[in-house]
């Protein structure tokens, strides 16, 4: 793991908070009444909990023509250990580390494990 690990899984908590009901924020009283999701008092909508992923856990990324080792050309696809959002850089996707070529990647999307 990188030596800013603790960094993003703090960028990664942050996410969570925002996504959970604090009594901080007014609510209607009838029907939340434990107040609103400081995600939808800022933005104005629910936030998407698809895009959650756990923090550290193992991921496969895609590798573009910008991302691949110039010494194994032939590797289409990287395990890494995912970090967080990467809309805390001004960007869209996941930040990720890609521990075997030991860097940081910003990658628009991160495979699922599908389990039956």
């Amino acid at each position: 793991m990188p030596d800013l690990a603790s960094a993003h899984c703090a960028l990664q908590s942050v996410d969570i908070l925002n996504a959970l009901p604090t009594t901080a924020n007014p609510s209607n009283g009838a029907t939340d009444v434990t107040g609103f999701l400081p995600h939808m008092m800022y933005y104005g909508t629910q936030p998407s909990t698809d895009d959650f992923y756990v923090f550290g856990s193992y991921c496969t990324v895609q590798m573009d023509d910008d991302h691949v080792v110039s010494t194994s050309r032939n590797a289409t696809a990287s395990l890494c250990v995912y970090l967080c959002s990467a809309g805390h850089f001004h960007s869209k996707g996941h930040v990720v580390w890609d521990f075997k070529n030991r860097r940081k990647l910003i990658v628009p999307e991160v495979s699922r494990q599908i389990w039956n």
